[in-house]
This record gives structure tokens, C-alpha cells and sequence, in this order.
């Protein structure tokens, strides 16, 4: 009976508002009825009369989502943000409609309009950040990373992103801002550090990449891959010097570990100290777990070309501890022997 008077009332008034506000109310008795598709025509027909009520256009969107209309309510629903542009949710019911429906672009102008009335919504900057990688729009998440990084200074994972973007896009100098940022706030973060030593190998920065080597080889001492790196480099520039005082500190964080001692010696070598090599190869003798029968060769041969017989003549007696048919030690042995027993007489 209700749903039949007001159709007949809708049909009787004029063209305009009253008309309009008779086909809403037929509308949403159809609604509780679920008649919904008779709901969504008589919606259509309130339009028709008040083509800018924001309800109807909202009423419309609703009953299209329901129905599967998804073109529908996204057309509903951009009509209700254009009637209501400082709506912010409703706007961002659009920007979500847009981008399930696959039209990135529009949504993220959407959310980019979001953030311009309300910049300090981090939670739609943080959606809109996931849609610009969907997108690879680098630019664009260079921008909003920068902006949430102004809002959160303390946060590493923000810097970490923007160097990680920069580093993408090439752009060395921004990147290594980005990435010393995060070194700045966590001194430990391996990860930033590594991209740091990357960008200063590929803008060929020699200082640079032994310094980042170097404190990364401090973090983590059984990463000799970073000794390696930095004795090569500096070899590499025929910078002895600064191999053998990158070497030293190696040694010092490896004291066990004899390819250190070996490497410093061998710089040392280059520099003509003699007798701190020796005694680098000496230290690397006693440390020794792989072949340390050449590990006291090398240094009695060290010891003896000093003319410290004394000394040659004990590394000599561990390389026989060690292998007691081993024939260059006992001819050395034997010398040495002789020229103690005649320095004596």
C-alpha cells in the first residue's frame, strides 16, 4: 500500500525537488524490500529531477556495488566526490573503487588530492606509496618518501627506501645522502652500508670505498671478503702505504688468522721493512691451521736473509716438528747448526 501511494503521488507532482524527494522514498522501500534493481530505477528517476543530490548519487553507488556494477559505482561515486570535494572519505572511497578496478592513474590522482587537503594523513600517503610501486612511478615515491621522512626523521626504513629508489634511478650523489642518513640513525645496518661501498666502487671514490670497507670488515671481521676488497684497492693504486696500514688494523681485528699476517708482510715487503715483515710472517706461523709447515718456511727464510740466525734456525726446527723428513729444513737446520758452532769457537 506505502510503495503504491507514493508512486502514484511521484507521478502527480511537478517536475523538481518534491518529485525527486517522492522517488527517493520509493527508493528505499524498495531498498528494505531488496527489490534492489526497482530501488536503483526509481533512483534513477529522483536523478532525472535533482541531477546534483548528493544522497541520490551516493544511494546509486551503494545499490551498484551491490548489484556488481563496479562501473556503475565508480561513476556514482566520482559524481558524489565532484558534489563534495572536501568529503576526504568519500574521496578516498573513489581513489580504492579506481584502483581495484585497475585505473592507477586516476586513483592516484585521487589520493594525491587526499594528501594536498590533508597532508598530514600518513595512512594515505602510506597507500599511495603501495600504488606508486604497483605503478613504478619512481618520482613519485621519491616525493612521498621525502615527505614522510619529514613527518617520521627517526624512522630508518624511510631513508633506507629513498636511497634504495635514488640508487635505481641512478642517482649517486642522493642515494648516498639517503643511505648515510640511515647510517647516522642505525650505525650497525649492514645493509645501507653495503649500498654505500657499491656506489663509491661505481663512481670510483678510492677513500671512500676503503673507508666503507673498512668499517664494514669492523662489523663483521669474518667477512674477509672486505679485507679483500680493500688490500686489493689500495695494491690495485700501488698505494703501499695505505695497504699496510689498512693491513695492520685487519691483522688487529683477526689476530688468528694467518692470511692476515701474511698480507700485512707482503706490504710491508713493498715498503722494505724487512724486519716487520719477518715478524708478520712469524705471527702467521704460529696461527696457522692450514699448511703451517710453509707457514714456518716462509718465515725462516724471512729471518734468515736478516742474518737472525737465531730465529731462522727456530722456524726451521717447527717446520721438522711438523714434518720430520722434510729435507730443506734439515739441510737449513744443519747450516745454521755449523754457523752457531764456528760463531762459538
Amino acid at each position: 500500500g506505502r510503495l503504491v501511494a507514493w508512486r502514484e503521488l511521484a507521478e502527480l507532482l511537478p517536475d523538481g525537488q518534491n518529485k525527486a524527494n517522492a522517488y527517493k522514498v520509493i527508493a528505499r522501500l524498495l531498498t528494505r524490500s531488496e527489490r534492489y534493481d526497482e530501488a536503483r530505477a526509481a533512483y534513477r528517476s529522483a536523478l532525472k529531477q535533482a541531477p546534483d543530490d548528493l544522497n541520490i548519487h551516493l544511494n546509486l553507488a551503494r545499490l551498484s556495488a551491490a548489484a556488481g556494477d563496479q562501473a556503475g559505482y565508480r561513476d556514482f561515486l566520482a559524481k558524489a566526490v565532484e558534489l563534495a570535494p572536501d568529503n576526504l572519505e568519500l574521496r578516498r572511497e573513489l581513489a580504492g573503487a579506481l584502483r581495484d578496478q585497475g585505473a592507477n592513474a586516476k586513483a592516484r590522482a585521487q589520493y594525491l588530492e587526499i594528501l594536498n587537503r590533508a597532508p598530514e594523513d600518513q595512512a594515505t600517503r602510506l597507500t599511495l606509496i603501495d600504488l606508486l610501486d604497483q605503478m613504478k612511478d619512481r618520482d613519485g615515491l621519491v616525493t612521498q618518501y621525502q615527505a614522510l621522512m619529514a613527518a617520521h626523521p627517526d624512522d630508518k626504513v624511510l631513508p633506507y627506501n629513498l636511497g634504495v629508489l635514488f640508487f635505481e634511478k641512478k642517482q649517486w650523489p642522493q642515494a648516498i645522502e639517503a643511505f648515510k642518513k640511515v647510517v647516522e640513525l642505525d650505525p650497525g645496518d649492514v645493509e645501507a652500508r653495503d649500498y654505500l661501498l657499491i656506489i663509491y666502487q661505481r663512481t670510483n671514490q678510492r677513500p671512500e670505498i676503503i673507508a666503507s670497507a673498512l668499517d664494514l670488515y669492523r662489523l663483521d671481521p669474518s667477512k674477509t671478503v672486505y679485507r679483500t676488497l680493500i688490500l686489493n684497492t689500495q695494491e690495485n693504486a700501488k698505494d703501499w702505504g695505505g695497504y699496510v696500514q689498512a693491513a695492520e688494523e685487519c691483522a688487529k681485528l683477526t689476530p688468528d688468522d694467518a692470511e692476515a699476517w701474511q698480507l700485512l708482510a707482503k706490504g710491508q715487503a713493498r715498503l722494505n721493512k724487512k724486519t716487520e715483515a719477518a715478524q708478520s710472517l712469524w705471527k702467521a706461523a704460529e696461527v696457522a691451521k692450514e699448511k703451517p709447515k710453509d707457514a714456518w718456511l716462509a718465515a725462516a727464510k724471512a729471518f734468515a736473509a736478516l742474518g737472525r740466525n737465531d730465529r731462522a734456525l727456530q722456524a726451521y726446527r717447527k717446520v721438522r716438528d711438523i714434518e720430520p723428513n722434510n729435507e730443506q729444513a734439515a739441510k737449513a737446520i744443519l747450516e745454521l747448526e755449523l754457523k752457531a758452532a764456528q760463531g762459538k769457537s
